[in-house]
């Protein structure tokens, strides 16, 4: 369940989890073939950018607890009752490459409290002319390294600081806040090309 909260949280469509929101009644067949009403709190629920609800458990592979009836009659019953969709997602889904690799990484780019602010960055990269490579933006934008010095230091004594590369970084931010889209099919990199989102 944490891979899955942490491939949840790392989509740009996705604006809201609630983990174990509600307990949803469905119809459901008990050991003697009677059909009974029964319980089901699900692992998540997620508000999708576009509105959309679904709820979601997450399995692993070999979870004896596989039932296609009953994932079946909680469609059913999420669909009818309040025009929500209910999925199961096994660890194979979960943690196919490059999709958990990317959006792990969206998630841990996310804007925090407390960072160091790239508006200025963000704002100049969606002046740009998209789509084109991070790499390219990289080279175009006056302002993409970040800079560091003592506070009581003159501002020419300002270094670059090392292993940062602002550009990426604001652009998997941007992406995470739904702002850009990003090649997904390919681990994320430099080259990765940065489009406009519809």
């Amino acid at each position: 369940m944490a891979h899955g909260l942490a491939l949840m949280d790392g989509d740009p469509d996705i604006v809201a989890l609630s983990p174990y929101p509600i307990t949803i009644r469905y119809l459901g067949r008990n050991a003697s073939n009677g059909v009974e009403w029964k319980d089901h709190v699900p692992d998540l629920a997620v508000l999708r950018r576009n509105g959309d609800v679904a709820f979601m458990d997450f399995f692993h592979d070999l979870d004896t607890r596989r039932d296609d009836d009953r994932t079946h009659a909680l469609q059913i019953s999420l669909q009818e009752d309040c025009s929500a969709t209910y999925e199961v997602m096994w660890a194979t889904q979960i943690l196919k490459q490059p999709r958990f690799f990317n959006r792990n990484l969206l998630h841990a780019n996310r804007p925090r409290r407390g960072e160091v602010d790239l508006t200025i960055i963000e704002r100049s990269i969606l002046e740009q002319r998209l789509p084109t490579t991070i790499e390219e933006l990289s080279n175009m934008l006056p302002l993409n390294v970040l800079v560091e010095r003592w506070g009581d230091d003159a501002r020419s004594s300002a270094e670059p600081v090392a292993g940062v590369h602002v550009v990426f970084s604001a652009c998997l931010r941007l992406c995470y806040l739904g702002r850009v889209d990003l090649d997904m099919s390919k681990p994320l990199s430099t080259s990765s090309i940065v489009s406009r989102r519809v």
